[in-house]
This record gives structure tokens, C-alpha cells and sequence, in this order.
């Protein structure tokens, strides 16, 4: 009596299991990975958020009245709304510099205005107890294509302490 080998019974089956198990798995696995790249971006978003509203917090204030000479002798910088947007874009690791959009708030006494440092007492000076908000907006387009784009934001507040 002859026995064939188990390899030769099953070899049709094989294929036909790998035939329905690989796409699933491999699709599974594609998204792991591009989920796990769009929570690194916002985690990124959300920390440039934070980061640029700590800068604008301690450079708001009395800041350009207390360093006008500094900054006009070009030694310190003069904090604008567009110094902001090129300091957080050049702090941007993996995101694509150009999808980056930046708006800085103060917000004073229920009022809100683009970023200026001058006009804000801080909360050192006894002033109007003042606070910036940085929002960080980022377009993503998956790697893959199959879906998007995806717009990220976060937005951080941060009192002004100067």
C-alpha cells in the first residue's frame, strides 16, 4: 500500500486558503501602518499647536515695548503673525510644509484679533490677563491614495506671561 505525503493531498487547499487570507491580511496590515502614520501627524500637529502658542505666550505682552532696541538692532526677534507661521513651519518634522496653515489669536476682555504683540498686557504686568490661541491646521493625503484628504486641527490657549 502506498501513503502519500500530506504535502500532495493538501497543496489545492493551500493555495485556495492563501487566495482569500493574503489580501485580507495584507490590507489589514496597510492600514495599520497608515493609521499609525495619521496618529503620528496629529500628535506632531498637536504638539506644534503647543509649541507655537508658549512662543507667542512669552513673546507677547510687554515684550516688544521692553526689548525695542534689541529688536530693532536685529538681535532679538519681532514676534508677527507671520514670524509665528515660519517658526512652526520650520519646526514641522514629517509634515509637508506646505499643508501646514497657522492662525494666532489673542484673545482680551471677550475680544478676539490677530496676533500683535504690542497691543497685550500680560498676565506679569497685572494687564487685562490676556491669552493666545495657536491653531494648527494640516491637509493630509494618505500615502496610499485610496481615500482623502484629511484635514487636521488642534488648537492650544495659553495665557500671555510675559
Amino acid at each position: 500500500m502506498r501513503f502519500r505525503s500530506a504535502d500532495t493531498r493538501r497543496s489545492g487547499a493551500v493555495v485556495v486558503e492563501c487566495a482569500v487570507v493574503y489580501p485580507i491580511v495584507f490590507v489589514l496590515t496597510l492600514g495599520l501602518l497608515v493609521g499609525g502614520l495619521a496618529v503620528y501627524r496629529y500628535n506632531e500637529l498637536a504638539h506644534l499647536s503647543h509649541m507655537c502658542a508658549r512662543y507667542a505666550s512669552v513673546h507677547g505682552g510687554s515684550y516688544s515695548t521692553e526689548n525695542k532696541a534689541a529688536i530693532s538692532a536685529g538681535t532679538m526677534p519681532s514676534v508677527d503673525q507671520a514670524y509665528l507661521v515660519n517658526y512652526v513651519k520650520g519646526q514641522a518634522i514629517l509634515l509637508d510644509k506646505n499643508s501646514i496653515n497657522v492662525t494666532v489669536y489673542t484673545i482680551s476682555n471677550g475680544g478676539t484679533n490677530l496676533w500683535d504683540a504690542s497691543t497685550h498686557n500680560g498676565c506679569v504686568t497685572g494687564g487685562r490677563n490676556d491669552v493666545v490661541s495657536a491653531t494648527v491646521t494640516y491637509t493630509w493625503m494618505p500615502e496610499f491614495f485610496w481615500v482623502g484628504p484629511f484635514t487636521m486641527s488642534h488648537t492650544a490657549v495659553l495665557p500671555i506671561c510675559y
